[in-house]
C-alpha cells in the first residue's frame, strides 16, 4: 500500500471512530495523522470537529486556521470557522468567515441565513434583512429563515412584514413552535394581547418545556394583570432553565410592580452575575433602586444601560426622571427630551405634524411660537406658567393648543395672543417660526429649583362660571373640596388612587365642614350613594370642563385631592390645597420627602404615604390637620358642623 492510500485508510479508520460516538480515539488518531503530516487538511477537520465535540473551542479554532491556510477554497472550512464564532459570540470573525464561504459558493442559503443572523448581533440590521431575504429567495421553504426574518421585522416595529414571515414559517411547518413564540411575541409588543395569548398557548402545547416561551408568556400575562399565573410562568422557566437572564429580568419587574422589593433586588442581582450585559436589566433595576431611594445606585444602572446601548431612550428618560426627583434639574431636564424621541415606551408625549421647526431655545425677539400641549391636564397647568417668560424673551407672537377640557380656561392666560383647541383645525392655523413642547420649555429657561416661575395665581376662573356656581355652593361650614381618584389611563394610577370615597371615611367626624366632590370620571358615581355618615355634595356630572372646575376651587376654603389635575388647578389659583402622595413610583416633580411644593409655593401640603402604609393611616393624620384647620379663626366662619347638602 503506497503512502497516499494508507494516509486515508488511516483518515477514515479516524472518521469511523468519530462517526461511531468515540469522539477522544477519533480526535487521537487525527493528531497522530497530523504529527507526521501536518498539512492533512481531512485530518484538520476531523481534529476540528472531534474538538467542538468535546468543548474545545479554542483548540476547534487553530485547526480551521490550519486547514484553511493549506487550503483555503474549501468552503465547509470557513463555514464551520463561522459557525464557531457565533458561538464564541464573535460575530464580526463570524461574518467575514461566512462572506469567505460565499464568494467559493454564492448560492447557500443556509449559509446566507447565518450570515444574517451574525449581522443582526452587530446591530446591523439592514444588512440581516437583506441576507434573509436572499436565504429565502434561493430556497423559499427555509421556515427557520422566515422565522429569523420575522423575528428580526419584529424588533424594528414592522409588524405587518414580520406576521407575513411568521405565517410563511408556520405554513412551511406548522409545529413550529419557536416560530409561534416569535409571532406571540410580535403580537404581544403591537399590543394585539388576545390573539398574542392564544399563540403562545399554542406554542406551549407544542412544546410545554420551553423556558424561553414560558417567559414570554409570563410577560404577557403581567400585561394582562394575570400576576398569580405570570409568577407561576416565570418559576417554570427558571425551573427548566436556571441560566436566562431574561426571564430573571421578567420575574424581578413582576416582582418590583407587587412591591416585593427585596426579591427583585435578588432577581436583577442574578441577572446581572450571569455576566450577560443586557441593558434591559440595568435599565428596569435602576428603577427599583430609585424605589429604595438607593439614588447614586439607580443614577450608576442607568448610565450602564446606557452605555450598553445608548439609544436607550427609556433609560435616557427614567435617569432624567431620577436627576429631577433629587433636584439636579440642569442635569435632568436635557434628558427629559427623551420623552418624545421615538423608540420611548412611554408614549405621553406625541410631537405635533407640522412642517416648521421645533424650537431649540434660539432667540424668540420678534418671532411666532407655537407651543404645544402634552401628557397629561395636569401638565398642561403646571406648565402653562411659562408664557410670560417667553415674551418676556421678546416672543411677537405665542399660540397655545390645549385639549378642549383646558380652552375656556385658559383663554385668558398670560402670555398667550391665541388659545386653540386640539379638536379644531389647530393645523391649518398661521404659520410660526417654531413650536415647542410646554415641558421642553424649562430645559431652555435653564429652570432650577432655586429659578422656578412660581408666582402664584397665574390662572383665574372666568367670571360667568364663578356667578354661575357661587349660589350652588353652601354658604355655611368651611368647605372642602374633594377628589379621590385619577384617570384610569394613567401609569401608576392603582397607587396614586385611593380604592374609595369610604377611604376618606376618617375626616367625616371633623366639625365644622362641609364637603365638595370635585370628582370627574372614575368614582363619581360614588357620590350619588355615599355610605351612611359621609356627607358629600357633588357636582361630578354637572362640570363640563377646568373652567367649571375653576369656578367651585375659587370660591371653596381647601382642596383636599390625590396626585391629579386638580392638584395643579388649585395651587395655579393659589388656593390651600393638600395632597395624598403614594410611596411608590412618586412622580418626579414632588421631589424628594418634601412636605410643600416648590411650584406653589405657600398654598401646597404633600402627605406622603411611607412604604407599607395604608391609605386609612395617612387619612387618619389628615383629619386631625384639618381639625386644626378648621378651628383657626381665620377659617371659622360660624358654620355648622358637618352637613350633607342636597341639590
Amino acid at each position: 500500500m503506497d503512502i497516499s492510500s494508507r494516509l486515508q485508510d488511516l483518515n477514515n479508520r479516524a472518521i469511523s471512530l468519530y462517526s461511531s460516538g468515540r469522539v477522544a480515539e477519533a480526535l487521537a488518531m487525527a493528531k497522530q495523522l497530523l504529527h507526521s503530516h501536518p498539512a492533512n487538511v481531512e485530518a484538520l477537520h476531523l481534529a476540528a470537529a472531534c474538538s467542538l465535540d468535546l468543548d474545545h473551542k479554542a483548540d476547534a479554532e487553530q485547526y480551521l486556521l490550519r486547514a484553511i491556510r493549506e487550503k483555503p477554497d474549501v468552503a465547509e472550512a470557513h463555514i464551520s470557522l463561522g459557525l464557531l464564532y457565533q458561538q464564541l459570540n464573535r460575530s464580526v470573525e463570524a461574518v467575514e468567515a461566512y462572506k469567505n464561504a460565499l464568494s467559493l459558493r454564492p448560492n447557500l442559503a443556509e449559509v446566507h441565513s447565518n450570515l444574517g443572523l451574525a449581522f443582526e448581533k452587530l446591530g446591523r440590521v439592514s444588512d440581516a434583512e437583506l441576507s434573509f431575504q436572499r436565504a429565502i429567495t434561493l430556497r423559499p421553504d427555509l421556515a427557520e429563515t422566515q422565522n429569523n426574518l420575522g423575528r428580526l421585522l419584529a424588533k424594528s416595529k414592522r409588524y405587518g412584514d414580520a406576521e407575513v414571515a411568521f405565517q410563511r414559517a408556520l405554513a412551511l411547518r406548522p409545529d413550529f413552535a419557536d416560530a409561534y413564540s416569535n409571532y406571540g411575541s410580535m403580537l404581544y409588543a403591537s399590543n394585539r394581547l388576545p390573539e398574542a395569548e392564544a399563540v403562545f398557548r399554542h406554542a406551549l402545547a407544542l412544546r410545554p418545556d420551553s423556558a424561553q416561551t414560558r417567559n414570554n408568556y409570563g410577560s404577557l400575562l403581567c400585561k394582562l394583570k394575570r400576576i398569580p399565573e405570570a409568577e407561576a410562568n416565570f418559576l417554570y422557566a427558571l425551573g427548566l432553565r436556571s441560566d436566562l437572564p431574561d426571564t430573571y429580568t421578567n420575574y424581578g419587574i413582576l416582582l418590583y410592580q407587587s412591591k416585593r422589593f427585596a426579591e427583585a433586588d435578588a432577581l436583577f442581582r442574578r441577572a446581572i452575575d450571569l455576566g450577560v450585559d443586557d441593558e434591559r436589566t440595568h435599565n428596569n433595576y435602576g428603577n427599583l433602586l430609585r424605589e429604595l431611594g438607593r439614588f447614586r445606585e439607580a443614577e450608576e444602572a442607568y448610565k450602564k444601560a446606557l452605555m450598553i446601548r445608548p439609544d436607550l431612550d427609556d433609560a435616557r428618560f427614567n435617569l432624567s426622571v431620577l436627576l429631577l426627583y433629587i433636584g439636579r434639574w440642569t442635569e435632568g431636564w436635557p434628558l427629559y427630551e427623551a420623552r418624545y424621541h421615538e423608540n420611548i415606551t412611554y408614549s405621553g408625549t406625541i410631537p405635533p405634524p407640522i412642517g416648521y421647526p421645533q424650537w431649540q431655545g434660539e432667540s424668540l425677539d420678534g418671532r411666532s411660537l407655537l407651543v404645544w400641549p402634552e401628557q397629561g391636564f395636569g401638565d398642561e397647568i403646571q406648565f402653562v406658567r411659562y408664557l410670560p417668560l417667553l415674551k418676556a424673551r421678546g416672543a411677537a407672537r405665542i399660540t397655545l393648543v390645549c385639549r378642549p377640557e383646558l380652552h375656556e380656561l385658559f383663554r385668558s392666560v398670560d402670555g398667550a395672543d391665541a388659545v386653540l383647541s386640539t379638536d379644531t383645525e389647530t393645523l391649518s392655523g398661521p404659520v410660526h417660526d417654531s413650536w415647542t413642547f410646554l415641558l421642553s420649555i424649562p430645559v431652555h429657561l435653564g429652570t432650577t429649583p432655586d429659578s422656578i416661575p412660581s408666582s402664584i395665581p397665574y390662572l383665574r376662573a372666568p367670571g360667568s362660571r364663578l356667578e354661575a356656581w357661587r349660589p350652588r355652593l353652601p354658604d355655611t361650614g368651611i368647605r372642602v373640596g374633594l377628589v379621590w381618584k385619577g384617570r384610569d389611563t394613567h401609569r401608576n394610577d392603582s397607587n396614586r388612587s385611593l380604592p374609595s370615597l369610604a377611604t376618606l371615611a376618617p375626616l367625616w367626624n371633623v366639625s365644622g365642614v362641609t364637603f365638595i366632590s370635585l370628582q370627574k370620571g372614575p368614582g363619581e358615581e360614588e357620590v350619588l350613594r355615599p355610605p351612611v355618615g359621609q356627607p358629600i355634595l357633588s357636582f361630578g356630572s354637572e362640570i363640563t370642563d377646568f373652567a367649571d372646575t375653576a369656578a367651585i376651587i375659587s370660591q371653596l376654603d381647601l382642596i383636599i385631592t390625590i396626585d391629579s389635575a386638580v392638584a395643579h388647578l388649585a395651587g395655579a389659583l393659589a388656593k390651600p390645597c393638600w395632597v395624598l402622595l403614594p410611596s411608590f413610583e412618586t412622580d418626579w416633580r414632588w421631589m424628594v420627602e418634601r412636605g410643600d411644593f416648590l411650584w406653589y409655593p405657600n398654598v401646597m401640603r404633600l402627605f406622603r404615604q411611607k412604604d407599607g402604609q395604608e391609605w386609612s393611616q395617612i387619612v387618619g393624620e389628615m383629619a386631625t390637620s384639618l381639625q386644626d384647620f378648621a378651628d383657626q379663626p381665620a377659617h371659622r366662619h360660624e358654620r355648622p358642623t358637618s352637613t350633607v347638602v342636597s341639590r
